[in-house]
């Protein structure tokens, strides 16, 4: 735990050094994983949430179909509808209904309202209340009730206005309860009568109901199909319009997402493609990064880390990454989900439970970590290839290329390159002789034998030729000359033989004429070892 704890921070030091790359990174994979969250919220409410029914797999819904005519799922006549409910035996319910409209009058502006027209199945109308001529009632919405009604506790019993005639309140929907196919303001009886259909259609045997059913414990959609087919065959009257109509049994939460899912799935696909070209994209951007980690890592693997460890700690800054890509994503996401209800109310079913819940963040959280090892792994493998060698190689040449670069602040030059001087290497000021010498003596610092050693030595600067200059070169009596004079008195004054005497010293550097200083290499090694002790 404490060695992951040092990657996170490592991790999280190396992404602050490189805030352009960071803020590229994230943002190009927070819209990828954010785009896959919005479309995960539809698809897990539409197709992977259960319907908000006790059991829905049992509920079942009865279609006529002629398919010879192109015709799959449409609706079914009165008559059958009836004589599956009273006949049949694997169904624990069956029911029918219809969509209709109802006005409401009798408040401050007229309303239509969305109804629907059902049969007395279950425990919402009484039989008596679905037989023609029976009593007028209607079940409101817990939406209209509150609404338009101030959610009025004395509501069930008061008489509303409907399309003209009186209506008894008989019950409230519960809040939260959605019927499958849209928003229902009220639920009234008998829907046998609809008001878009005279009666004489409906003996005819015209299809305009909706079928459902609850099956029985253990009671297979095959069986159920079976016992279906053999009621109607023997209710069949061959002057309806559906004598030449079959029956259709299929379970509800397969009708709800029948038209949505291949686009969803297709959505999911279109996303998740979006999502790997934003990791190949930033897999990139870590090999280049990678590459010029390359001194980095060759130092920590001499120090002992092993190729397992350089490989989680390239995973580690990965996944960090990706779980703040992930986190502004989960913002998109919300955002994402809010215009996509908006745009697509009545075309996505149950659009009014897409939310981004819990199964939502925990998707987020799983795609996040995923895409971080995805577009990290490359990169992270690429990187635990690094040759030591050939990295310390490059360290070490780097180094000695600054130290040069330090060592060239004196600026020599030839004289060559004069119009002034041809012939002659410059050194820009007399105390610059001293460093021309440790730089010709690179063991001078070591035992005498390093120094005695130095005697026979090829100098490492040609003494021939050699001079010293400053902006007014040639000139013996500049102030340069002067400082380079007492520089070498100073130094061959400490000599043995010379016991602290300037004028008994042989200078390393003699006059040679016109301000030159030529270098004596025979007192090279008694300065040795009398400066460099």
């Amino acid at each position: 735990m404490e060695t992951l704890l040092q990657d996170i921070r490592y991790g999280a030091r190396t992404l602050r050094r490189s805030p352009g790359f960071t803020a590229v990174a994230i943002v190009a994979l927070a819209l990828g994983i954010g785009g896959n969250s919005a479309i995960f919220s539809v698809v897990n409410a539409v197709l992977l949430r259960p319907l908000p029914y006790a059991e829905p797999d049992r509920i079942m819904r009865i279609f006529a179909t002629a398919p010879d005519r192109g015709l799959d799922q449409t609706p079914i006549s009165f008559q059958r509808a009836t004589a599956i409910a009273e006949q049949n035996q694997l169904f624990e319910q069956a029911g029918m209904y219809v969509f209709d409209t109802a006005n409401l009058t009798g408040i401050d502006e007229p309303l239509q309202l969305t109804a629907i027209r059902m049969s007395a199945a279950g425990r919402n109308f009484l039989p008596e209340e679905d037989k023609p001529g029976g009593p007028q009632v209607v079940i409101l919405s817990n939406n209209v009730w509150q609404k338009h009604f101030a959610s009025a506790p004395d509501i069930v019993g008061r008489a509303i206005a409907l399309d003209g005639g009186s209506y008894t309140v008989v019950g409230v929907m519960p809040s939260g309860f959605n019927f499958p196919g849209g928003q229902i303001d009220c639920y009234l009886p008998r829907a046998f009568e609809p008001s878009f259909l005279n009666r004489e259609n409906v003996e005819r045997g015209a299809g305009f109901l909706s079928m459902v059913a609850r099956l029985k414990p253990g009671v297979t959609t095959q069986q159920a199909q079976g016992e279906v087919d053999g009621i109607v065959e023997a209710n069949k009257i061959p002057d309806h319009a559906d004598a030449t109509f079959g029956v259709l049994v299929r379970p509800v939460p397969e009708v709800v997402t029948q038209g949505v899912r291949p686009t969803l799935f297709i959505l999911l696909g279109a996303v998740a493609f979006v999502l790997l070209i934003a990791c190949a994209n930033v897999a990139n951007l870590l090999l280049a990064k990678a590459a010029g980690r390359q001194k980095e890592i060759a130092v920590r693997a001499a120090l002992g880390a092993s190729r397992v460890r350089l490989i989680r700690q390239f995973l580690t800054e990965s996944i960090l990454l990706a779980l703040i890509a992930g986190a502004l994503g989960v913002l998109l996401a919300s955002w994402g989900v809010d215009l996509l209800v908006s745009a697509a109310t009545g075309n996505i079913p149950r659009s009014a439970e897409i939310s981004v819940d819990a199964r939502v963040l925990g998707f987020t959280l799983v795609i996040a970590v995923l895409t971080g090892v995805i577009f990290g792994l490359a990169p992270a493998l690429q990187a635990s290839k690094t040759d030591l060698n050939e990295a310390l190689k490059d360290t070490s040449r780097g180094s000695s290329g600054a130290s040069a670069k330090r060592r060239r602040g004196f600026q020599f030059q030839k004289s060559a390159c004069s119009e002034h001087q041809p012939s002659q290497l410059q050194v820009r000021s007399a105390r610059s002789a001293g460093g021309i010498l440790h730089a010709a003596l690179p063991g001078a610092g070591g035992s005498s034998r390093r120094c005695q050693r130095g005697r026979h030595a090829k100098p490492a600067v040609d003494r021939v030729g050699l001079s010293y200059s400053d902006r007014d070169r040639g000139q013996a009596g500049s102030s340069s000359g002067r400082a380079a004079h007492r520089f070498d008195e100073h130094r061959h004054s400490r000599l043995p033989e010379n016991n602290g005497d300037p004028a008994a010293a042989r200078p390393l550097f003699h006059r040679a004429g016109q301000g030159r200083l030529a270098y004596n290499r025979n007192r090279q090694s008694e300065f040795c070892s009398a400066v460099l002790p």
